[in-house]
């Protein structure tokens, strides 16, 4: 499989962030990503909340929006979120993923 590339030429493993590149960003970029983690996970809160009131996002079955959630969320994964802090919703990803059709459609893409 070839490795894919930005507009630049680089990799993914070329484009990662790492701690210390955030730590020596200038303080309006950093209080920039402060926001975007904040709003992500108030975004996981409300999820989080919902599964603990359906075993599922649309209510009792897996359904349509269980599915485009996943999508969405299936980054995180890739990225190493934690999500210990939502155990609901870090649970209901890994049994999301898991499910045979996101097997397959991952072994497309990975």
């Amino acid at each position: 499989m070839d490795v894919l590339r930005d507009h630049r030429g680089r990799t993914n493993a070329d484009n990662a962030v790492s701690k210390s590149d955030f730590l020596s960003a200038r303080p309006a970029e950093r209080n920039l990503g402060l926001q975007a983690e904040q709003t992500l996970r108030a975004k996981l809160a409300i999820l989080e909340d919902q599964l603990a009131k359906t075993p599922f996002l649309g209510g009792d079955t897996w359904n349509m929006a269980d599915f485009m959630v996943a999508c969405v969320l299936y980054v995180l994964t890739r990225l190493k979120l934690d999500l210990t802090s939502y155990p609901k919703l870090d649970a209901w990803l890994v049994a999301s993923l898991n499910r045979p059709a996101a097997q397959v459609a991952r072994k497309l893409r990975e």
